[in-house]
């Protein structure tokens, strides 16, 4: 049943050989399978290839955003380096990775338990049910509500303020007024 499927439909294709390969490793002969004399030193004859296609290793890369801070000598205005506005803590998952969890639960359908553990087993992240349902949350406000690049962008600057606004606890209907009267209050920098 299996080889009629495969003669009368999907068209695959024949995998090929690259000109470039990513990495190449070398498989050496260091002495002779015959006598045991040592082939070191000897000239390679010739090479025999075989190309391995496979995925690279998954795992997590951690970027650490560092944001410089200066004090003014003249006025002794303490001065920070803007970080990413979709950087709202100091530990959080990226946007690809949020991304993909959407990606996975949303558009594979697979259960948030399922998606859990296959984050856990693939990539080694432990992830919450809050933090895939956070993650889908924010991919629906900004694919419904936003429809151009920048509509997201001022979403996620503005999400940001309000959670830092909230984890400083501040008032956050006082300061967004503040903002719309043009006197936003700048969160305080603790160091």
């Amino acid at each position: 049943m299996s080889s009629e499927r495969w003669a009368t439909g999907s068209s695959g294709c024949t995998l090929e050989r690259i000109e470039q390969p990513y990495f190449t490793e070398v498989h050496a002969v260091d002495k002779c399978q015959g006598c045991g004399l040592s082939l070191i030193d000897t000239p390679v004859l010739k090479w025999e290839l075989s190309q391995v296609h496979d995925l690279p290793a998954l795992h997590l890369q951690v970027t650490e955003h560092r944001s410089e801070i200066k004090c003014c000598p003249h006025c002794q205005t303490l001065n920070r380096g803007a970080m990413p506005s979709d950087i709202t803590s100091g530990v959080q998952y990226g946007s690809r990775l949020k991304g993909f969890m959407a990606y996975l639960s949303d558009y594979q359908l697979l259960p948030s338990q399922r998606t859990i553990e296959l984050l856990s087993d693939v990539l080694g992240c432990n992830i919450s049910e809050g933090t895939l349902y956070n993650a889908r949350q924010v991919k629906q406000k900004i694919s419904s509500g936003f429809r151009s690049l920048f509509g997201g962008q001022i979403f996620c600057r503005t999400r940001g303020y309000i959670f830092t606004l909230k984890k400083q606890k501040l008032n956050i209907l006082d300061e967004l007024r503040k903002v719309f009267m043009g006197n936003p209050t700048m969160p305080v920098l603790v160091t």
